[in-house]
Protein backbone atom coordinates (compact mmCIF):
# COMPACT_ATOMS: atom_id res chain seq x y z
CA UNK A 1 0.00 0.00 0.00
CA UNK A 2 2.58 2.49 0.85
CA UNK A 3 4.87 1.91 -2.28
CA UNK A 4 1.45 2.93 -4.49
CA UNK A 5 1.12 6.46 -2.44
CA UNK A 6 4.88 7.23 -2.96
CA UNK A 7 4.29 7.38 -6.73
CA UNK A 8 0.82 9.15 -5.87
CA UNK A 9 2.29 11.80 -3.84
CA UNK A 10 5.51 12.39 -6.03
CA UNK A 11 2.81 13.15 -8.68
CA UNK A 12 0.68 15.87 -6.83
CA UNK A 13 3.91 17.17 -5.72
CA UNK A 14 5.08 17.68 -9.53
CA UNK A 15 1.28 19.36 -10.08
CA UNK A 16 1.89 21.54 -7.64
CA UNK A 17 5.26 23.34 -8.11
CA UNK A 18 4.21 23.79 -12.06
CA UNK A 19 0.79 25.56 -10.85
CA UNK A 20 3.06 27.67 -8.87
CA UNK A 21 5.43 28.57 -11.70
CA UNK A 22 3.15 28.61 -14.04
CA UNK A 23 1.04 30.96 -11.56
CA UNK A 24 4.33 33.18 -10.91
CA UNK A 25 4.96 36.34 -13.18
CA UNK A 26 8.16 37.76 -14.18
CA UNK A 27 8.01 41.46 -14.34
CA UNK A 28 10.87 43.25 -16.13
CA UNK A 29 11.87 46.81 -15.52
CA UNK A 30 14.36 48.36 -17.79
CA UNK A 31 16.49 51.34 -16.22
CA UNK A 32 18.59 53.71 -18.16
CA UNK A 33 19.06 53.40 -22.16
CA UNK A 34 16.53 55.27 -24.74
CA UNK A 35 13.88 55.54 -22.13
CA UNK A 36 15.76 57.56 -19.53
CA UNK A 37 14.68 56.80 -15.90
CA UNK A 38 11.13 57.24 -16.67
CA UNK A 39 10.09 53.69 -14.83
CA UNK A 40 11.05 55.40 -11.23
CA UNK A 41 8.17 57.01 -9.88
CA UNK A 42 9.68 58.21 -6.63
CA UNK A 43 12.61 60.47 -7.60
CA UNK A 44 13.58 62.01 -4.36
CA UNK A 45 17.09 61.77 -3.37
CA UNK A 46 17.78 61.09 -7.24
CA UNK A 47 20.58 63.07 -8.97
CA UNK A 48 21.76 63.40 -12.53
CA UNK A 49 25.22 63.91 -13.92
CA UNK A 50 28.22 63.58 -15.85
CA UNK A 51 30.04 59.33 -15.27
CA UNK A 52 33.92 58.48 -15.44
CA UNK A 53 33.70 58.07 -19.30
CA UNK A 54 31.45 60.60 -20.32
CA UNK A 55 28.04 58.87 -20.07
CA UNK A 56 24.97 59.82 -18.24
CA UNK A 57 24.85 58.81 -14.72
CA UNK A 58 22.62 58.51 -11.75
CA UNK A 59 23.73 59.13 -8.21
CA UNK A 60 21.13 57.04 -5.85
CA UNK A 61 21.16 58.80 -2.23
CA UNK A 62 20.88 56.07 0.60
CA UNK A 63 19.64 58.72 2.92
CA UNK A 64 15.32 58.02 2.60
CA UNK A 65 13.69 54.79 1.69
CA UNK A 66 9.79 55.33 0.84
CA UNK A 67 7.83 51.94 0.44
CA UNK A 68 4.46 53.44 -1.37
CA UNK A 69 1.26 51.63 -3.06
CA UNK A 70 3.48 51.72 -6.44
CA UNK A 71 6.52 50.26 -5.37
CA UNK A 72 7.14 46.58 -7.20
CA UNK A 73 11.12 46.44 -5.67
CA UNK A 74 13.18 48.86 -3.18
CA UNK A 75 16.97 48.26 -3.51
CA UNK A 76 19.14 49.43 -1.18
CA UNK A 77 22.56 50.97 -1.77
CA UNK A 78 23.48 51.24 1.78
CA UNK A 79 26.72 48.90 3.47
CA UNK A 80 24.49 46.26 4.98
CA UNK A 81 22.97 42.68 4.52
CA UNK A 82 19.91 42.75 1.64
CA UNK A 83 18.24 39.78 2.67
CA UNK A 84 14.53 40.18 1.76
CA UNK A 85 15.18 40.39 -2.13
CA UNK A 86 17.75 38.74 -4.64
CA UNK A 87 18.14 39.99 -8.17
CA UNK A 88 19.21 37.50 -10.87
CA UNK A 89 20.65 39.54 -13.72
CA UNK A 90 21.16 37.74 -17.54
CA UNK A 91 22.14 38.72 -20.54
CA UNK A 92 23.63 37.33 -23.77
CA UNK A 93 25.62 39.57 -25.98
CA UNK A 94 25.96 39.92 -29.67
CA UNK A 95 27.60 41.13 -32.23
CA UNK A 96 25.84 43.30 -34.57
CA UNK A 97 25.69 41.71 -38.34
CA UNK A 98 24.28 42.40 -41.19
CA UNK A 99 22.02 39.56 -43.35
CA UNK A 100 20.68 39.20 -46.77
CA UNK A 101 16.66 38.15 -47.70
CA UNK A 102 17.67 35.92 -49.93
CA UNK A 103 20.73 33.17 -49.84
CA UNK A 104 22.41 33.33 -52.27
CA UNK A 105 22.13 35.68 -55.82
CA UNK A 106 21.71 33.58 -59.06
CA UNK A 107 21.28 35.59 -62.43
CA UNK A 108 18.66 34.87 -64.72
CA UNK A 109 19.45 33.75 -67.85
CA UNK A 110 19.43 35.72 -70.52
CA UNK A 111 20.46 35.86 -74.09
CA UNK A 112 23.78 37.28 -74.73
CA UNK A 113 24.11 41.03 -75.12
CA UNK A 114 21.05 41.39 -73.47
CA UNK A 115 21.30 42.70 -69.53
CA UNK A 116 20.73 39.96 -66.45
CA UNK A 117 19.99 41.63 -62.77
CA UNK A 118 18.79 40.33 -59.43
CA UNK A 119 17.42 42.80 -56.96
CA UNK A 120 18.09 42.13 -52.81
CA UNK A 121 17.98 43.78 -49.71
CA UNK A 122 21.00 43.86 -47.13
CA UNK A 123 18.84 44.12 -43.11
CA UNK A 124 20.33 45.45 -39.63
CA UNK A 125 20.78 43.24 -36.67
CA UNK A 126 22.71 45.47 -33.92
CA UNK A 127 23.92 48.33 -35.86
CA UNK A 128 22.73 51.44 -34.39
CA UNK A 129 24.20 54.08 -37.40
CA UNK A 130 26.68 52.73 -39.45
CA UNK A 131 28.00 53.33 -43.03
CA UNK A 132 27.93 49.97 -45.38
CA UNK A 133 31.02 49.61 -48.14
CA UNK A 134 31.13 46.87 -50.36
CA UNK A 135 33.45 45.09 -52.80
CA UNK A 136 33.74 41.73 -55.14
CA UNK A 137 35.42 38.71 -54.33
CA UNK A 138 38.99 38.76 -57.00
CA UNK A 139 38.16 35.86 -59.45
CA UNK A 140 41.32 35.12 -60.73
CA UNK A 141 40.68 33.44 -64.01
CA UNK A 142 39.16 36.54 -65.68
CA UNK A 143 37.66 40.13 -65.29
CA UNK A 144 33.92 39.30 -64.24
CA UNK A 145 31.18 41.54 -66.51
CA UNK A 146 28.91 41.96 -63.40
CA UNK A 147 28.71 45.21 -61.19
CA UNK A 148 26.41 46.22 -58.02
CA UNK A 149 24.64 48.95 -57.54
CA UNK A 150 22.94 50.89 -54.26
CA UNK A 151 19.37 51.13 -55.50
CA UNK A 152 19.42 54.10 -52.61
CA UNK A 153 21.90 57.12 -52.36
CA UNK A 154 22.34 56.94 -48.53
CA UNK A 155 24.70 53.69 -47.34
CA UNK A 156 23.74 53.84 -43.96
CA UNK A 157 22.10 51.12 -42.14
CA UNK A 158 20.93 51.60 -38.47
CA UNK A 159 18.23 52.35 -35.60
CA UNK A 160 16.25 54.19 -38.74
CA UNK A 161 16.93 52.63 -41.72
CA UNK A 162 17.18 48.73 -41.34
CA UNK A 163 17.75 47.65 -44.19
CA UNK A 164 19.68 48.78 -47.93
CA UNK A 165 18.77 47.89 -51.34
CA UNK A 166 21.32 46.93 -53.53
CA UNK A 167 21.30 45.23 -57.51
CA UNK A 168 23.77 42.94 -59.10
CA UNK A 169 24.03 43.31 -63.09
CA UNK A 170 25.94 41.19 -65.56
CA UNK A 171 25.60 42.41 -69.37
CA UNK A 172 28.34 40.50 -71.46
CA UNK A 173 28.84 39.07 -75.02
CA UNK A 174 30.34 36.03 -74.65
CA UNK A 175 28.61 33.01 -72.71
CA UNK A 176 30.20 33.02 -69.22
CA UNK A 177 29.67 30.53 -65.97
CA UNK A 178 30.61 32.15 -62.70
CA UNK A 179 30.16 31.96 -58.81
CA UNK A 180 31.95 34.70 -57.03
CA UNK A 181 31.16 36.45 -53.90
CA UNK A 182 30.15 40.30 -52.59
CA UNK A 183 31.30 41.06 -49.84
CA UNK A 184 30.05 44.06 -47.79
CA UNK A 185 31.84 45.46 -44.94
CA UNK A 186 31.30 47.60 -42.29
CA UNK A 187 33.91 50.36 -40.63
CA UNK A 188 35.84 48.00 -38.83
CA UNK A 189 36.24 45.19 -41.63
CA UNK A 190 34.02 43.01 -40.07
CA UNK A 191 32.59 40.76 -43.50
CA UNK A 192 29.08 39.75 -44.62
CA UNK A 193 29.57 37.83 -48.07
CA UNK A 194 26.71 36.63 -49.99
CA UNK A 195 27.42 33.80 -53.12
CA UNK A 196 26.64 35.60 -56.67
CA UNK A 197 26.25 33.02 -59.39
CA UNK A 198 25.36 33.60 -63.17
CA UNK A 199 25.74 31.69 -66.45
Amino acid sequence: MLKKQIPFFAMICLLVCAAQSLAAQTKTITLGGKNGWSNLSVMDSVEFGTGRFGYESVLLSNDEHRVTSETDLLISFEDGNITDKIIRLEGQGLLPRLYFDKRELILPIVPLGFESSIKFKIKNEGYENEEISFQFESYPQCVLPIEFNWLEKNHTIGVFKNELKGEVKMLTNKPITFTTKLIFFDKEGQQFPITVAGT
